[in-house]
């Protein structure tokens, strides 16, 4: 059978890392029992209404939200085990109510949290069998409530060396022009976003040397890249502390107005399987 019980947790400081405990008290309504026997109570899955507060008591930008809690597959749900008996002078003795149930606090509105990383790491280009460094940063606003992300991300101007026709090395500049805000997602601890951006690439030099092999102020990627990336599966992203920003594909589209080699340059710069793995640092 099913049973309604009405809950309250106990207000609890939140560690700056690692686990933590929150004790509760709750009241179910009665229940009767129509014959003796073994019992218990489980629990299943259920929503808690959460309010994060400043460490001096004032409203924080998280403000109230809803935090579903789902069973873990395998876990052990049992609350009480019991018996039931015939004997009507048998009670169980009452636990006393603490002072803060039932809970008497008021839902704050949620706001808008903001950070700000530099990025570093790289990119691994496929076709060109070759990495090219990157640097930048990124500011974000996360929905308090939803954890919608959403803010620019910016590049710095990079120089990446790449071999073609299996034996030319290249050494290409390399340029990300972001169209738009970086948009996505930041819930359970995990980041997922998407950046569009297009690729121009100034210049081809024959490795080591000022030969020009192609390149111009038009030489770009003939539409954007949709990048996705994201935070390290598995684990919980500490804003606080950064971490890893990868992503483990994307494309580049081929390159136009990029001089008379831009045929055989395209051929070795355009392509899926494109990685990114950078970190984040506040």
């Amino acid at each position: 059978m099913n049973a309604v019980v009405n809950n309250a947790l106990q207000k609890t400081d939140i560690p700056s890392d690692g686990p933590f405990t929150i004790s509760g008290y709750g009241e179910a309504t009665p229940v009767k029992f129509t014959q003796a026997g073994n019992g218990k109570v489980t629990l299943g899955d259920m929503d808690l209404k959460v309010t994060v507060r400043k460490k001096d008591g004032s409203s924080s930008a998280l403000g109230t939200f809803t935090a579903p809690c789902k069973q873990s597959s395998g876990q052990n749900n049992t609350v009480q085990d019991f018996e039931v008996t015939n004997d009507p002078g048998e009670t169980i003795p009452q636990q006393p109510v603490p002072p803060y149930f039932p809970y008497q606090g008021q839902d704050e509105p949620a706001g808008t949290l903001n950070y700000n990383f530099n990025l570093a790491g790289k990119s691994h280009i496929k076709m060109a069998n070759g990495d090219a460094d990157l640097k930048g940063k990124i500011g974000v606003n996360v929905d308090g409530k939803t954890g919608a992300i959403k803010g620019p991300l910016t590049l710095n101007k990079s120089k990446g060396n790449f071999m073609i026709l299996g034996f030319l090395y290249v050494t290409a500049d390399i340029d990300f022009e972001q169209i738009g805000d970086t948009v996505g997602t930041y819930s359970d601890g995990v980041i997922a976003t998407t950046s569009t951006m297009n690729i121009k690439l100034p210049s081809f030099n024959l490795f080591g040397t000022p030969i020009p092999l192609g390149g111009g102020a038009n030489c770009k990627t003939t539409k954007p890249s949709e990048i996705k990336m994201g935070s390290a599966p598995g684990t919980f992203f500490n804003p606080k502390k950064g971490g890893a920003y990868t992503s483990p594909d994307y494309t580049i589209a081929s390159i136009n107005d990029c001089g008379p080699l831009t045929g055989i340059l395209s051929l070795f710069t355009a392509g899926a399987g494109n990685t990114i793995n950078m970190n984040l640092t506040p």
